[in-house]
């Protein structure tokens, strides 16, 4: 606090005494004092109220931003994961749609996923385009005014964080229904191979027996492994390739067994194939079989073999389908050899009550399976024993 300042007339001459000034005078001095204090206080103390009032509305401002960038960051970095697993799903429907050639897979599976994939492409691109940068904050400022600034700047982001938050909250809600869409639509592909590639193998029965064995193999194999990833088409690669060797083989018997006489071997093979008990069968057709063919009657010839799943060469000569639907004797030849076919099938009852007796065993089997004409083998190889025939009668 400042000296008080004393009146002139108030000193003592010089040599005088000291006179103190009288007890108004120091009344009056200490009440000025005290009201310089007051002036002085009262400014700044108005002051800080403003300041804190300014720091509290920053403050406010300030926390509805943060909370706003906190959000559109954590869908950012959201739709950032989910683009990647997006665009998997396009690569993966992509080689998909690739692999799966037509007349393989379904048509309107297969169309259905190209169009999932599409929507889902422009799914990515929306999100893709979509601006995900959350403005950086800058420094707290500290006078009145500037913390006014910034407050009415961070009032005026917030809602428009908010609104590009609420935006992108839409374009990854989309991005996410047309992936799950993609995924079911890849999965109603692979629900149609099987009933597919089973179509495929009936409607060509005439593929080699070992051509025919990989297929269904292949398919087996390629079944299990079937479900939404990145090994999908390569297994549906696969399916199709074995598909596309099964046919080649299936042409290629065909046209073997082409000219006047097709009608009645594809006759005769749909019969065989019909007794032989599920074992798989191959035909081989020439002029001469077992030194029986043309003007010298009919002849065949038949091999197997016990691996699994047990399959069969028959050879037959053309008078068999020349006579076929002419003379019923024919029908009898063809079931004995397939009776030498099916050993493949009941090799263990074979082996051991018929001792391996091929030509007994066969013999037997036709006659059981009521083909006892000229041909059954009867006449070459003797009448086998009723027990014998009724033995085989457990080989269907």
């Amino acid at each position: 606090m400042p000296e008080p300042a004393v009146a002139a007339e108030s000193l003592p001459p010089r040599g005088g005494r000291f006179r103190l000034p009288s007890r108004r005078a120091t009344i009056a001095i200490a009440a000025g004092a005290v009201a310089l204090i007051l002036a002085i206080a009262i400014p700044v103390g108005i002051a800080v109220q403003q300041s804190n009032a300014a720091n509290a509305r920053y403050d406010d401002a300030l926390a509805d931003r943060t909370d706003a960038a906190t959000s559109l960051q954590s869908l950012v970095d959201d739709a950032d994961e989910l683009m990647g697993f997006a665009a998997d799903y396009v690569v993966i429907a992509d080689d998909t749609l690739a692999a799966a050639a037509d007349g393989y897979v379904g048509a309107e599976q297969k169309a259905a996923l190209a169009a999932s994939r599409d929507a889902l492409a422009a799914a990515a691109d929306a999100v893709t385009g979509f601006d995900t940068t959350v403005p950086t904050l800058g420094e707290r400022p500290t006078g009145v005014s500037e913390l006014d600034a910034a407050t009415a700047e961070l009032t005026a982001e917030t809602p428009a964080l908010t609104s590009r938050a609420d935006d992108l909250t839409t374009a990854v809600a989309e991005l996410a229904t047309e992936m799950h869409g993609t995924m079911t639509a890849g999965d109603a592909l692979i629900a149609t191979i099987r009933p597919s590639a089973d179509a495929l193998l009936a409607a060509n029965y005439s593929a080699e027996n070992l051509v025919h064995i990989s297929y269904v193999s292949v398919v087996d194999s390629v079944e299990a492994s079937l479900y939404w990833s990145g090994e999908l088409a390569p297994e549906i690669a696969n399916y199709v390739t074995a598909a596309q060797q099964l046919q080649a083989s299936h042409a290629s018997e065909e046209a073997q067994k082409a000219g006047p006489l097709y009608g009645q071997r594809v006759a005769v093979e749909a019969f065989a194939r019909s007794i032989a008990g599920g074992v798989l069968l191959d035909f081989d057709w020439a002029p001469i079989v077992n030194g029986y063919g043309d003007g010298n009657g009919y002849g065949g010839y038949s091999t197997w073999n016990t691996a699994a799943p047990g399959y069969s060469t028959v050879s037959l000569s053309n008078s068999v389908a020349e006579l076929w639907g002419v003379n019923s004797a024919v029908a009898s030849l063809v079931a004995h050899e397939i009776g030498h076919s099916i050993t493949s099938k009941c090799y263990d009852l074979f082996s051991t009550a018929f001792d391996s007796q091929d030509e007994v065993w066969a013999t037997a089997w036709a006659i059981g399976m009521g083909y006892s004409e000229d041909g059954s083998g009867e006449s070459i190889y003797g009448r086998p024993t009723d027990a014998q025939i009724a033995l085989t009668m457990q080989c269907r």
